[in-house]
């Protein structure tokens, strides 16, 4: 396998778990909204849950064109033969999209539950303060894991030294 073919791999796996979570926006949270009395709050819990399937649509049909801009194109007799830097570069990648793939449905939980909640106020102020610290962890982390894949060579050059 290319290393490119190695993050398609992860990244189609990310595409399954978004996919499943889809269903609580699409099913749960709709039902729980519902029993609560609270309808209004139905209609953005469907367009996050489909906004979901549709990201989970692209990273499953695409995975390689996004593969391609993660980790430089090679030849596909480029075969990954356990070279340091290649291994820690792909690896940097996939725990970058593990990162990401964990901290986004905190991060878009938390602005859910803002906007229903906001009101008049600014969506980030009608947050308590833990839920701002946690809406701020999250940030970091996707912050994070995009360096860790977008710069997944600059990040494997820094932690991996030949010795």
């Amino acid at each position: 396998m290319t290393p490119q073919q190695m993050i398609a791999v992860g990244i189609r796996l990310a595409a399954l778990w978004m996919l499943l979570n889809s269903i609580r926006f699409l099913l749960s949270i709709p039902a729980m909204l519902t029993f609560n009395n609270f309808p209004e709050g139905v209609s953005p819990s469907y367009a996050v849950g489909i906004a979901y399937l549709v990201f989970a649509g692209v990273l499953w049909f695409f995975p390689m064109w996004l593969a391609h801009k993660i980790a430089p194109r090679t030849q596909f007799d480029n075969h990954v033969n356990l070279q340091g830097l290649e291994v820690a570069r792909v690896g940097s990648a996939l725990i970058g999209l593990w990162f990401f793939f964990v901290a986004m449905p905190d991060m878009t939980w938390f602005l859910f539950r803002a906007f229903l909640v906001s009101g008049s106020e600014p969506t980030f102020q009608s947050l308590s303060s833990d839920a701002k610290l946690d809406v701020a962890v999250s940030f970091v982390e996707i912050v994070f894991a995009l360096i860790l894949i977008f710069r997944s060579g600059d990040f494997t050059r820094f932690v991996y030294r030949k010795s």
